[in-house]
């Protein structure tokens, strides 16, 4: 069942969605300047985990579900934890970087392509 429409709350919703757009547009551009979003790939951040617990090298969700087994980049300046994976002729590749914020376990996901 569909909600009536109102077209001044439509238009207000279009403007702040286009204006959230614009925001995320800028703050990707500036990323693109630092390692590792400077190499050829294309991305988005996909989502943000609070809670998180490292055990035995992997990271676990808050519910403690395993998100990442690889935290090889956890000693980099920017740590993170990473999913990666090869296309079928092994020149491309894809996958989740699960980015580490803050102090308090907050992970942010970036699903990566090239």
């Amino acid at each position: 069942m569909s909600k009536e429409i109102d077209s001044k709350e439509t238009l207000c919703l279009i403007k702040e969605l286009g204006e959230l757009n614009a925001r995320c547009n800028l703050i990707r551009e500036n990323l693109r300047k630092i390692e590792p979003f400077d190499e050829c790939m294309d991305w988005d951040a996909t989502g943000v985990y609070t809670g998180c617990t490292v055990n035995d090298g992997s990271l676990y969700d808050s519910r403690g579900e395993l998100l990442s087994n690889d935290g090889r980049c956890m000693d980099e300046e920017i740590p993170y934890f990473v999913n990666q994976y090869t296309g079928y002729c092994e020149d491309d590749y894809h996958g989740t970087m699960f980015i580490k914020v803050d102090d308090e376990n907050t992970f942010v996901a970036i699903e990566y392509w090239c």
